[in-house]
């Protein structure tokens, strides 16, 4: 059994420059919202019109970035993992092609897993994941699509280059999520926490900085 809770999100670097977009971001909002309803106050309405969309625009690219950083997180508690993912499981973002589909932040939800119930895990991009998933992924086919084939060719070039953590169940079941950008030693420190429940999972990672820091499963890595 796992003794310690271990906890992994976005690192410190991207945290803090998100932070800091996320205060901008309150400045400018707070700072629209006045001008509006001076303007609309003071009888130019179509100014003050103007601002409060901007203050609107503001509130959402703020509640994104904040999603984007704060929204997700792994975890190992005792023998369960917890897989808090954005409800599109890839970006903080609607996966529509629609014009203002960046500026719907997406809903996040938890997924937890038993730890001796997983089978396989992998770590690494969509087309390393694809390459050696079996017959359970299929529901990571199915949210990996709409990204895949959006009209915009942004979001598939976003989706192409993201890492992500993948697992497949004894039941033939799977659960993914997004974790780019995540604390690399503390995820390996919860894939490390899984194998010490389960020695028996079948562990491939094709990131440079995982293969470095995994030293502990070198023996179950390719």
């Amino acid at each position: 059994m796992a003794l310690n809770s271990v906890t992994a999100t976005v690192n410190l670097k991207k945290r803090g420059s998100t932070t800091a977009l996320i205060v901008i971001y309150t400045v400018l909002a707070l700072f629209s919202i006045c001008m509006g309803f001076f303007d609309i106050a003071t009888d130019r309405r179509v100014f003050g019109i103007l601002f409060l969309i901007a203050a609107v625009i503001f509130i959402i690219l703020l509640l994104i970035k904040g999603n984007t950083v704060f929204g997700t997180s792994l975890k190992i508690k005792g023998n369960t993992v917890y897989l808090k993912k954005w409800d599109n499981s890839f970006l903080p973002y609607s996966s529509d092609s629609g014009l203002l589909s960046d500026l719907k932040p997406a809903k996040t939800t938890i997924v937890s897993v038993e730890a001796d119930d997983i089978e396989t895990m992998l770590v690494g991009t969509k087309e390393f994941i694809k390459r050696n998933m079996t017959e359970s992924g299929k529901r990571f086919l199915k949210a990996l699509y709409p990204f895949e084939h959006s009209s915009k060719k942004s979001k598939q070039a976003m989706v192409s280059g993201l890492d992500m953590f993948y697992v497949e169940t004894k039941d033939g079941d799977c659960a993914f999520m997004c974790i780019h950008d995540y604390s690399v030693k503390n995820v390996v420190s919860i894939m490390n926490e899984i194998y010490n429940i389960n020695p028996e999972v079948s562990i491939k990672v094709n990131n440079r900085e995982y293969k470095r820091y995994i030293q502990k499963l070198q023996n179950v890595t390719e």
